[in-house]
């Protein structure tokens, strides 16, 4: 090792020097940060003529009246009142209303909405890093990896998943504004930390593990830990705020789960089994984040894991925590890294199981950024006695770079619509129901019968318990006149998911369709108090009253579904014809 290299190592490890202000001060920093921001944009330049899936989108836009009407003063009271969709996130859902007050339904803008945020959430932690670290080049390599991973794919991509990105963007800036507090601690430089910290949480409430990575942080990069131990307890007691916050928006987010039915119970996916799988997860996102292979939008729930695989894993996540804090007086960026992966993914490993996904891509946006920091700050380390390190890492960061915009360029062109989605999820999983099942319901919504009922089919297959195989065969065999048959589907339909207001509108209409109205009624009634804002819904029971002779309380059905949705020109169609009955019906003057 030359002089000047030793010279360089204790600048950078001096507590003393003077933090540098986030900017980029040189055209070598410039050139670099603009050409990574090229880059992310080129490799997900595919999104640009993309469509919206059917798996969220639905519910976020395509079929949300209160979104579409764009930025409205009903539109903004529903965004902070409504448990929508299993969650409360206010902010994300007045995003995607300014998006349609923007570009209408032109998905490739929504999803270049995301890219925008994605983009910026790149450039943000890469200033944050270089303010704390006081480094140019690990901060660059960081971001470099952060922005094309294609880990990271399904939260641009994806429409529904605005919320990730929008919540990662308030959480760069609150990291931000607490490196400006720890410079100067004051009252006003704090106030920053809780507003970016809170309209996080109304994005997204996946950061609740701020108050966490802050203290991490403050063990390092920015060094405010001091001996004894206990002396350090006002680094806690001055996020006291926070964690309030953290603790207000779990209790927010666990209600609107639980009301909307995304938690499983115990009986469903027992605790063990969520225990096993937890483990597995943390080590398989390291496996996925050195070699993604196989990245899809959902990958299925085991129904059981062997015991070698959670026990390896459990050795493995074992060992490198214990390797960090034994190293941690030489390599303290390793205890940062790695308690920050583990530590942010708590929120979403699955021992609250939401949802029947066993693990997803996009619950690594923030967390892996941690192993991110320590690979970028312990490799250099690791090697700093080698003579050809600089271009050796230069060579083997330009190739890891290129390999991963490549991936993540083949990644994006699988989100073109809901059937390459999905027969990418179904060729990168085994035995992926859930997969087929949407894939299924493209081909139906373009009127490819055969081969959706084909994978429904193949669903039920995998798992006969799968409740929307059920529903949608139930619907084609009906549409088909096979009634006994769509009979049979639609009543597993409904006792699989008591509470699915459509398959109970469906059994409805099956049994007005075959004359038996009396057993219809009962499931109308339970499909309107389910779902008394589903438009479809109010025009079949509108429907099944007029069969029934009952025009006033049809009439009501179809206003009512005007109310809820003016532009529907079926009801208003409808509406028409009833009234001009009703006309004939009445007695002449």
């Amino acid at each position: 090792m030359t002089p000047k290299r030793k010279n360089k190592k204790e600048v950078h490890k001096t507590p003393e020097a003077p933090h540098p202000k986030p900017v980029v001060k040189n055209w070598k920093e410039l050139a670099a940060v603009f050409c990574l921001l090229l880059a992310t944009v080129m490799v997900y330049s595919p999104i640009r003529g993309q469509e919206f899936v059917n798996i969220d989108d639905d519910l976020y836009v395509t079929e949300n009246r209160m979104v579409q009407n764009g930025i409205t003063e009903e539109g903004v009271a529903w965004a902070f009142t409504a448990f929508y969709s299993f969650n409360w996130h206010p902010l994300t859902w007045l995003s995607h209303m300014l998006d349609c007050e923007l570009y209408g339904l032109n998905a490739g803008m929504h999803k270049a909405t995301n890219l925008i945020l994605h983009l910026l959430n790149a450039l943000l932690l890469f200033l944050v890093l270089k303010k704390m670290t006081r480094t140019t080049w690990q901060s660059l390599f960081v971001m470099a990896i952060f922005a094309l991973h294609p880990l990271h794919v399904e939260s641009v991509a994806w429409v529904s998943e605005r919320k990730e990105a929008l919540a990662a963007f308030f959480f760069f800036l609150a990291l931000f504004a607490y490196a400006r507090y720890v410079e100067k601690p004051e009252l006003k430089r704090y106030l920053p930390v809780m507003l970016f910290f809170a309209m996080g949480l109304l994005s997204k409430p996946m950061i609740v593990t701020l108050p966490f990575i802050l203290l991490l942080l403050d063990f390092w990069p920015l060094n405010r830990f001091r001996p004894p131990l206990l002396s350090n307890l006002f680094l806690i007691y001055e996020k006291v705020p926070l964690f309030l916050m953290t603790l207000v928006s779990s209790v927010i987010t666990f209600m609107a789960q639980h009301q909307g039915g995304a938690v499983l119970s115990m009986a469903v996916v027992p605790l063990e089994l969520r225990i096993s799988n937890a483990i597995v997860s943390y080590a398989a996102y390291i496996l996925k984040m050195i070699v993604p292979l196989n990245l899809t939008v959902f990958y299925p729930y085991p129904e059981t894991i062997p015991l070698w695989k959670s026990l390896g894993a459990a050795i493995l996540l074992s060992g490198i925590t214990l390797l960090a804090f034994m190293k941690a007086k030489k390599y303290p960026y390793a205890v940062t890294g790695w308690l920050w992966y583990l530590g942010s993914l708590v929120p979403v490993i699955g021992i609250l199981q939401v949802g029947s996904q066993a693990m997803a891509d996009r619950y690594t946006y923030i967390p892996l950024i941690g192993l991110f920091i320590l690979t970028a700050f312990l490799i250099p380390e690791l090697l700093k006695k080698w003579r050809y390190q600089r271009e050796a890492m230069g060579l083997v960061s330009v190739i890891l770079l290129f390999s991963l915009g490549g991936c993540t360029w083949f990644q994006v062109k699988s989100w073109e619509s809901s059937t390459t989605l999905f027969n990418h999820a179904i060729q990168s999983t085994e035995r992926n129901a859930f997969a087929h099942v949407n894939l299924g319901v493209a081909y139906q919504n373009t009127d490819r019968f055969d081969e959706a009922m084909l994978h429904y089919l193949k669903a039920l297959k995998i798992n006969p318990q799968t409740q929307k195989a059920h529903l949608y065969l139930g619907a084609i065999f009906s549409w088909r006149g096979d009634l006994d048959k769509a009979f049979f589907h639609l009543s597993e339909a409904a006792r699989l998911h008591p509470e699915d207001a459509v398959a109970h509108a469906d059994l409805g209409n099956l049994l007005t369709q075959k004359g038996e109205y009396r057993k219809a009624l009962p499931h109308y009634q339970r499909a309107l108090s389910l779902s008394p804002g589903n438009v479809n819904i109010h025009i079949s029971a509108g429907l099944f009253y007029q069969y029934q002779g009952d025009l006033k309380q049809a009439a009501a059905h179809f206003k009512e579904a005007l109310r809820l949705k003016p532009d529907d020109e079926e009801a208003r169609r409808r509406l028409l014809r009833l009234d001009q009955l009703i006309r004939k019906a009445e007695p002449s003057g």
